[in-house]
């Protein structure tokens, strides 16, 4: 890299940190200085060394150093930032005015309570760090910055994020990656043995390397003193055992000598288990009751047994008092001035749980106290648990991330017991009875082991209202009736389940098809109706199954590929019913956690999953509700059945919606679930339902002087774009780049990735991506990597340009999927899009790599649907192609009711949708959207393929790169 470090850092930085100087470089960094201007405090940013970053992958290290960016801790330094700088990964943290442990030790012998008074900050940060599953790699005294009465460890994270991101498919190798250029993760001095010969670590690594700090600063000297080379001193870690830490300095306490010896321990099981441990053992000796080791004994490290308790270790009463005053000084301080800020942003992320840990921490050091108390009620609520029996354990765990504990939270029944808000896992457990999971508080009713109910059926749900906003898109304009109790299905019923209605008979039970079979509209005899009903062989069964038989070992996944009428005989032959549309809305959340059910459920997968294998319970109890496969519900709609969840192999929005199909079809994607109620025929919960829909043939667009004023709401201001490069890097197939501008319409910023195609040559055609609701609160982009099924714009030399617009990605806010599109609120964010799209237009104007005159609209479902006043108000976009795209069928405002805007788009369309689309049904959205559209006849083409919502990748691009090749040429 050249001269211009500083500066290329300082752009990437952008303005609100200001560098002010670079420091002495570290062992694999270069170290500037700065200020955040904004927040009035010291920044350090970290550059890694270009021989470390070459061993790397940024994108690994980036976002495994982010993972600890919420350690929030008065011990610990946070990382605040992490990013890439010309190739370089780099890291930003608060600066800390003060010097290392290192020149505390190098300046001469340490008092031995200051020493246990650093030793037991260093424990504190150890032990809340590894209580979240961070384990440091690399602690020694140039970690540990002294200010004041405090210790830090800075740098938490990094060796992980640099063993993680290293070349190489093991620990060993990426050990032996960074050792080949001199740079070990883990410092040789201070390594454990297993981490330095490439083994699994844990918390016990850095109990081990706490101990060689704890060695040094009490003796003075390295256990290991006199080795000469890091060779040399890793094969002493691993072989050596080190003089007994009071033979090096008999005033340390036996108590304190002894801990610190055994945490030299070879083996990790022969030391303290974590630095919770740590910090246990040292505030035992700050108060005098730390065991000391018997007299004339020393520790041996390969065998020790911790209960031998003779004597009692002490420390002058006033180090004591000092360590004390200052701990509880220090904790206080971070309480009122850290921890409180830090609960609220975490519940504006609604990351409720880490909240409540943070909490429980600020509790201990204020104890009560208003101001606390306030934000605590953010973040934790008063739960009630009551079961049938009593008597029933009580268990939580979180619903998001990799923490799987269970932690105990009473015996019912329980009275308001504090738990963190939002979507959480709950198990009650009885002796004699099944346990019960489910995502809500309340009351359980458990069933007994000898119950002879369906095994499968979650009893108890419903004897409510539910409320439209828990309907599926597509039939929230139905005013849902009063929902009796009743039960429901766990899980989607099984192969090993639905053979037994097959061994059965079931196919040939004429009393058990009582429904009239219809096919495309037309009434068919039972006869020819059952003979279509078979698997590939020819055999009554699902359409999936061969020679009578599902595939081996799928006893446990869902069947599928069964018609509507397939599943209701099912239904019926075990004495059940499939559930209606408003049975299976009542249990899938849709209005407020779908997205967290989603994130932990099988939808837009890889394949179909074994029912119940995944974390994405339902509040009910119920699992796989969202994705898998798709379910069919009992009530018509037309000539057609509903189809609800959406499968693993549609986009995972389809869960949100309400969609149709044939009965007589049977898509290998779906399924079904029972349920049990007792309703009259005549009942609204079992009626037909019909679809929000519109009829275009009776409405007309807006006139010219009506639509001239809802074209100035998109108008604005020019305003400097002030354009910077935050990251960028180059893979095989293209180079990336994440670019900052302005936004026109508030004080903030917006981010675009542009892919530029490697081996083309400028300039080149730009092709600007809107994507699908998919986008909304589905969290950051993948670094240097674009949307999945955008890939082929570049390999066909294109540039791809992804702006991440207000409301996705990493700019998710309270916009979801189910937004109301009539609220004022929701047409705002349709103004703001098309700016921020017209802005993006104005930055590649900036690029004299792109040919502006050969600019691309690329529109992906909703994307498709903002695409008439995108390009109404763009008119520097030379060309479209849309993916399932059409008009909304349900209420919309006029100003940005994409009927007027479609008549005033002239540029060349390709559409391409699918036939069995269920969220923009072909002929009553697809089709009008076509119609409508201003461009010339000879200039617009749509084409239908055999697809649900959304053609595939292939089905898409087979028609749109011809299309961009007709109007705009072949890029070179």
């Amino acid at each position: 890299m050249t001269g211009d470090l500083r500066s290329q850092l300082q752009a990437v930085l952008g303005p609100q940190i200001q560098l002010d100087q670079e420091l002495a470089p570290g062992g694999m960094s270069r170290v500037f200085v700065g200020t955040d201007t904004q927040l009035g405090r010291g920044v350090v940013a970290k550059l890694l060394d270009p021989r470390l970053a070459a061993t790397v992958s940024g994108e690994r290290f980036a976002r495994e150093t982010r993972l600890t960016a919420r350690l929030q801790h008065p011990n610990i330094v946070p990382v605040l930032g992490a990013g890439e700088c010309g190739g370089l990964p780099y890291y930003t943290m608060p600066f800390v005015d003060g010097d290392s442990l290192r020149k505390r030790i190098d300046a001469g012998a340490v008092p031995v309570a200051e020493a246990v008074r650093i030793l037991r900050d260093v424990a504190a940060a150890l032990a809340f760090a590894h209580e979240r599953g961070v384990v440091h790699r690399d602690i020694k005294p140039q970690n540990i910055l002294l200010a004041g009465h405090t210790a830090t460890v800075t740098d938490f994270g990094i060796a992980k994020a640099l063993t993680a991101a290293a070349a190489g498919d093991s620990p060993t190798d990426a050990l032996a990656t960074l050792t080949e250029i001199g740079l070990s993760v883990g410092t040789p001095a201070y390594i454990a043995p297993e981490q330095a010969t490439g083994s699994p670590v844990n918390e016990q690594a850095d109990v081990y390397s706490w101990g060689v700090v704890a060695y040094e600063l009490l003796a003075g000297v390295h256990p290991f003193a006199g080795k000469q080379t890091a060779q040399q001193m890793i094969a002493a870690h691993i072989t050596e055992i080190p003089a007994p830490l009071r033979t090096r300095r008999p005033d340390v306490p036996p108590g304190l000598a002894d801990l610190v010896d055994r945490s030299l321990a070879k083996e990790p099981a022969s030391r303290p288990g974590g630095g919770a441990e740590l910090e246990r053992m040292l505030e035992e000796l700050a108060v005098g009751a730390l065991p000391a080791a018997p007299a004339g004994a020393s520790f041996n490290p390969l065998r020790w047994n911790w209960r031998t308790r003779v004597g009692v270790a002490a420390v002058a009463a006033v180090g004591v008092a000092a360590v004390t005053f200052g701990t509880s000084w220090r904790r206080t301080a971070w309480a009122r001035d850290d921890a409180i800020p830090t609960i609220r942003q975490l519940a504006d992320e609604q990351d409720f749980d880490e909240g409540a840990r943070v909490v429980a921490r600020a509790r201990a050091a204020l104890g009560a106290d208003s101001a606390l108390e306030e934000a605590a009620r953010l973040v934790l609520v008063a739960a009630n648990f009551t079961s049938e029996p009593s008597g029933a354990r009580v268990f939580r765990q979180s619903y998001l991330g990799p923490d799987t504990t269970w932690t105990l939270l009473g015996i019912t029944p329980i009275d308001s017991v504090e738990v963190p808000r939002g979507l959480a896992r709950y198990r009650v457990e009885l002796d004699g009875h099944h346990p019960f999971i489910a995502g809500r508080t309340g009351n359980f009713r458990l069933r007994a082991l000898n119950d002879t109910s369906p095994d499968e059926l979650v009893f108890g749900l419903g004897g409510r209202q539910i409320g439209r906003n828990e309907l599926p898109n597509g039939i929230r304009h139905i005013e849902p009736p009063v929902l009796p109790e009743f039960a429901m299905g766990r899980y989607e019923v099984t192969n090993r389940e639905y053979r037994r209605f097959v061994d059965a008979g079931g196919y040939a039970r004429r009393e058990l098809w009582d429904e009239v079979i219809t096919r495309d509209g037309k009434r068919i005899p039972w006869e020819d109706a059952i003979a279509g009903f078979v698997d590939r062989t020819g055999l009554p069964g699902p359409a999936t199954w061969e020679a009578g038989k599902y595939p081996l070992g799928q006893d446990r996944y869902p069947v599928r590929g069964v018609s509507w009428y397939e599943a209701s005989a099912y239904a019926r032959f075990a004495g059940l019913q499939l559930p209606t549309v408003f049975h299976w809305s009542s249990v899938a959340a849709l209005g407020g956690q779908s997205h967290r059910i989603i994130s932990e459920s099988n939808a837009g997968g890889d394949s179909v999953m074994a029912v119940g294998r995944t974390r994405g319970v339902t509040p009910g109890g119920l699992f796989d509700l969202a994705g898998n496969v798709r379910e069919w519900a009992a009530n018509a709609m037309g000539n057609q059945r509903f189809v609800l969840g959406g499968a693993w192999d549609e986009p995972a929005y389809m869960y949100l919606y309400a969609i149709s199909a044939d009965p007589g079809s049977r898509p290998a994607n779906t399924g079904f679930r029972i349920a049990k109620y007792d309703l009259p025929p005549t009942s609204p919960l079992v009626a037909a339902l019909t679809l929000a829909t519109r009829d275009y043939a009776t409405e007309r667009p807006a006139p010219d002087a009506v639509f001239e004023a809802y074209r100035r709401q998109f108008d604005f201001d020019p305003v400097p774009l002030r354009e910077r490069l935050v990251a960028s890097d180059t893979f095989p197939e293209w180079t990336w780049e994440r670019i900052a501008y302005r936004v026109p319409y508030a004080n903030e910023e917006m981010t675009a990735d542009v892919f530029t195609p490697r081996g083309r040559t400028a300039p080149y055609q730009a092709a600007v991506y809107f994507p699908g609701s998919g986008a909304i609160q589905a969290g950051p982009l993948a670094r240097g990597q674009p949307v999945p099924g955008t890939e082929s714009i570049i390999r066909s030399g294109r540039v791809l340009v992804v702006p991440v617009f207000k409301g996705t990605f990493e700019r998710s806010d309270s916009l979801t999927a189910r937004t109301d599109r009539t609220t004022r609120f929701y047409r705002d964010r349709i103004v703001q899009w098309a700016k921020e799209v017209r802005t993006t237009v104005d930055y590649l104007h900036t690029r004299a790599t792109i040919d502006t005159t050969r600019l691309i609209y690329f529109g992906t479902s909703m994307g498709g649907r903002v695409a008439p006043m995108n390009l109404t108000v763009e008119p520097r976009f030379r060309i479209a192609i849309l993916q399932c795209a059409g008009i909304a069928l349900d209420e919309t405002p006029s100003e940005i009711d994409p009927l007027h805007y479609l008549p005033r788009v002239k540029v060349p369309v390709l559409m391409v949708g699918g036939r069995l689309d269920g969220v923009f049904p072909l002929e009553t959205s697809q089709q009008p959207y076509f119609e409508f559209l201003g461009t010339p006849a000879a200039d617009k083409r749509f084409v239908v393929v055999e697809s649900g919502h959304c053609p595939t990748r292939d089905q898409f691009f087979r028609e749109a790169l011809p299309w961009l090749d007709r109007y705009l040429g072949r890029p070179k």
